[in-house]
């Protein structure tokens, strides 16, 4: 078999093409990335280093590593407003998250039924929200 020399154009034929592999299964993960979050403007990045390592005193005799990186930026949600409780629990409300003292037409049909002295019964609560 000829020997190659290292370059970008015959990284296919490094370690199987293990190397470009991973160089292309990780570039359509930021390219993915990108389609999926077009307006974040943020960059993403994908690398190959190489690490290089004399092996004998007069390097002739060399260790190559390859190292296929990427970077996607991070997926932030925006803020939410939380309840903290005594027992250390963050409390939210599920149908409007952005509000956790807002109550809805649920909340205060279940509340009469309390008032009441009348469990919560599902089937009640859907014909009081039906016009």
């Amino acid at each position: 078999m000829p020997k190659d020399t290292l370059r970008l154009d015959n990284l296919k034929n490094l370690d199987f093409g293990l190397v470009a592999a991973a160089f292309d299964t990780d570039l359509q993960r930021v390219v993915k990335d990108l389609q999926d979050r077009p307006q974040d403007g943020k960059k993403r990045k994908v690398a190959i280093i190489f690490e290089l390592v004399s092996i004998d005193d007069h390097a002739d005799a060399i260790s190559v590593t390859a190292q296929v990186k990427s970077v996607i930026p991070d997926r932030i949600s925006r803020p939410y407003e939380m309840h903290s409780k005594q027992d250390g629990r963050l409390e939210f409300h599920s149908e409007s998250p952005e509000n956790p003292n807002q109550s809805t037409i649920t909340d205060e049909i279940a509340r009469r039924r309390e008032e009441r002295g009348q469990p919560p019964a599902e089937d009640e609560i859907d014909r009081e929200l039906k016009p």
